[in-house]
């Protein structure tokens, strides 16, 4: 037994050895034609350099670790054409889906990053090995960061909330810059989309301009680089892959809150629905689904209804961006100094302003007990005596609003659901500003003791991040958003006057009028 193991340990290091010749013979030749001095051999050994592995915060060579790291370089960013380093990570398969500075429905204008769909508070942001200051929520807005200063990019797709914290469960980032530059650069890009072949023509314009100037020598550097960045819109129905809420859905994919209006109604059981629209009877209720036959009349009548089709869904998608615009500022500088082979300073100040805007279509008006429109928790109703209202009754949805109730005081109906698209308000539009400053500066350096290298590192960071939302034409923050307080007023709540001050006062609110919300908005005419 005992002569069987050595004839196979023998045998492995026979097979190991043949290896290690076949896969280095170019080794072998090159140590025998300097000399075959074994003491010059050794003195020729290349020493390995100590590097920072990101995930680790421990220095070691750079052959030693087996971390799942990715690297992007320099040039691979300029080749994606893309003007924003948010942009370019999010083009990596282990990049979930994040908010960017194209999401039009909900975006700021900020674009973020998340590993492995575990949300962009979890994935950590560092600049050289320093955090980057977060906004409110947590995350790192990637605008504020000017791709032009960018040497490469080290992406740890595991978890290193164990050396860093929980903001770095799904993994972490390292943005580098360019440490060593000497010499000055200028770069231009102007790009469009061509959708000539997909529903529209050229839109969609991107400019980016930057200037990069250096100096560095043998212990010191220092680095300025300067980036404008301008993004035109594009529209949502310029696309045939976004011209329609649903690809291919056409009409019946859109919405219930439609310009015309959709209008469903509970009405007390042994009556109709007005002439022209289908009374549906079951055993719990008695409704009518309709819409309008002429929308945009100012004295709509019961006359004027008919029944609900697919075909009435409102298609909303071309009313919206599908890139939004936006316009970004930043400047960059960073220096270093080495006081001494084991002491150097570090000092980076970074400013960057962003102004962006989303545009949605007008906001629809969801009413009634299925409604989202709602005024202190309690469904918008409308009374039966507003000017406008053909029924001539209440139309309730809160807890009163029941069949039985309706049926048997004869004074109300069911408002179950009613959709309209106010056009007449114009889009939803949000405009924002964003400027963020940062400044850290610090020393590092090691030491040798107990005979051991000992590295250490001591530094200030600041950070300060301003958001404001811009003033639109109209002098407002944003434009075409409904105050449901107001709405209800003006529709009468039940049993009182519209803009009556309250059930027990019949005076008029300052400012308020009735509101007509049965008219609809006749897209041919533009009337409403």
């Amino acid at each position: 037994m005992k002569s069987n193991l050595i004839t196979k340990a023998v045998r492995y290091a026979l097979v190991a050895g043949a290896a290690t010749a076949l896969a280095a013979p170019a080794a072998f030749a090159q140590d025998e034609a300097p000399s075959s001095n074994q003491n010059q051999n050794q003195n020729n050994t290349a020493q390995l350099g100590k590097i920072e592995v990101t995930g680790t915060r421990i220095k070691r060579t750079d052959v030693e670790t087996a971390q799942p790291v990715t690297i992007v370089t320099a040039a691979q960013i300029k080749a994606t054409g893309l003007t924003s380093i948010g942009d370019v990570l999010q083009q990596l398969a282990s990049t979930g889906t994040a908010l960017n500075t194209q999401f039009n429905n909900g975006g700021t204008g900020s674009t973020f990053v998340d590993l492995r769909n575990l949300s962009s508070i979890r994935t950590l942001v560092l600049l050289n090995g320093q955090r980057i200051d977060a906004g409110i929520a947590g995350s790192v807005d990637l605008n504020q960061i000017p791709i032009a200063a960018v040497d490469h990019i080290e992406i740890l797709q595991d978890g290193a909330s164990a050396i860093y914290g929980s903001d770095a469960i799904a993994g972490v980032i390292n943005i580098i810059t360019v440490k060593n530059y000497n010499g000055a650069e200028a770069n231009a890009y102007l790009g469009m989309f061509d959708g000539h072949n997909d529903g529209g023509g050229w839109d969609g314009k991107q400019q980016e301009y930057d200037f990069t100037i250096g100096s560095s020598g043998d212990r010191s550097g220092v680095l300025m680089s300067v980036d404008y960045v301008n993004q035109s819109p594009m529209w949502a129905g310029n696309r045939t892959i976004s011209k329609e809420p649903v690809i291919g859905g056409g009409p019946s994919s859109g919405s219930s809150g439609s310009a015309a209006g959709r209008f469903f109604i509970g009405i007390p059981a042994g009556t109709n629905c007005p002439a022209g629209v289908t009374t549906n009877r079951n055993t719990f209720s008695t409704t009518c689904d309709m819409s309008l036959i002429n929308p945009g009349d100012q004295n709509p009548s019961l006359s004027n209804f008919r029944d609900w089709q697919n075909s009435d869904h409102f298609n909303f998608a071309p009313l919206n961006y599908l890139v939004t615009p936006s316009e970004r500022t930043s400047l960059y500088v960073q220096g270093h100094y080495d006081l001494a082979d084991n002491l150097t300073f570090t000092t980076l100040a970074m400013y960057n302003d962003r102004v962006s805007q989303q545009v949605l279509a007008p906001s629809p008006l969801f009413l009634g007990r299925s409604g989202t429109s709602t005024v202190n928790g309690e469904p918008i109703t409308i009374s039966g005596k507003n000017p406008y209202n053909p029924f001539g009754v209440d139309l309730t949805g809160g807890s009163t609003g029941t069949a039985s109730t309706c049926a048997a005081n004869d004074n109300c109906d069911v408002l179950q659901f009613m959709g309209r698209r106010p056009l007449e308000l114009g889009n939803r539009v949000f405009n924002q500003q964003m400027t963020s400053f940062s400044f850290n500066a610090g020393f590092n350096g090691y030491f040798n003791m107990l005979g051991s290298e000992w590295d250490w590192d001591i530094g200030y960071n600041f950070g300060n991040n301003y958001g404001s939302n811009l003033e639109d034409t109209n002098g407002g923050n944003v434009s075409g958003i409904v105050n449901t307080q107001a709405l209800q007023n003006a529709l009468g709540y039940p049993g009182e006057a519209p803009c009556q001050i309250s059930a027990t006062n019949t005076g008029t609110l300052p400012g308020c009028v009735p509101f007509n919300i049965f008219g609809g908005y006749n897209l041919a005419t533009g009337q409403g």
